[in-house]
């Protein structure tokens, strides 16, 4: 008994480089949850016109050990939101005008580079990366004091985007080939998306998001 209860406290103790492959390839998939930042015409915000955004991801790692618990890579990945639309409103010289928009979505692609730390039972990771969003056109219901119309809020497109992350990770057993359970804390920026025809007099800003993903990874 005593021999079996040393033995369990050495294997908790063991160094991670004890049971840590020399590289990592994994594939991830995770559920997020983006908030949206950044303003419109100066005063407005973005998440004033959308609610919190909704959505899958999937990537995939590539790590190579670069310490005892150290790792460094490269990673990609894509990700699909849908934000649902807000009621908000928005001035200008000739008054205060309701909008109320359909939904959003955002598709991303990102590559960049990572570096992992290993504590036993869990990791850390800081990501950096860039890539493009791709914005859905939106159309708006607006009203002011003569009534109300529709237009093209967003008129879709591609931008740059870049994201700085950090990721907190517990793997699932010792094994070299254990999966993972992870989530991440994001900052990203999405370039400026153009705005309709009718909108053309506002200034916007890029988005500033904030992004929760709760994530499992599966080495191959």
């Amino acid at each position: 008994m005593l021999a079996i209860t040393l033995a369990s406290l050495l294997a908790l103790q063991a160094d991670p480089s004890d049971w840590h492959p020399d590289d990592i390839r994994d594939v991830t998939v995770g559920l997020r949850l983006t908030g949206l930042g950044g303003q419109i015409d100066g005063e407005e915000n973005w998440g004033e016109f959308f609610g919190t955004g909704i959505g899958l991801t999937l990537g995939g790692d590539y790590l190579w050990k670069t310490s005892r618990a150290g790792h460094a890579g490269v990673y990609a990945r894509l990700s699909y939101d849908m934000f649902d639309g807000e009621e908000a409103d928005l001035s200008d010289d000739l008054g205060t005008f309701i909008l109320d928009q359909d939904e959003m979505s955002l598709f991303k692609v990102i590559v960049g580079g990572k570096l992992r730390q290993s504590f036993k039972v869990f990791f850390l990771e800081e990501q950096l990366g860039i890539g493009m969003v791709h914005y859905s056109s939106v159309d708006t219901t607006v009203t002011d004091d003569l009534g109300s119309f529709d237009a093209e809020l967003l008129e879709g497109g591609v931008e740059f985007a870049f994201e700085i992350a950090l990721r907190v990770g517990f793997y699932l057993s010792k094994a070299p080939d254990a999966p993972t359970l992870s989530m991440t804390f994001a900052y990203e920026q999405n370039g400026k998306p153009d705005l309709g025809d009718d909108f053309s007099d506002v200034d916007s800003e890029q988005q500033k998001n904030f992004v929760w993903t709760l994530g499992a990874s599966f080495p191959f």
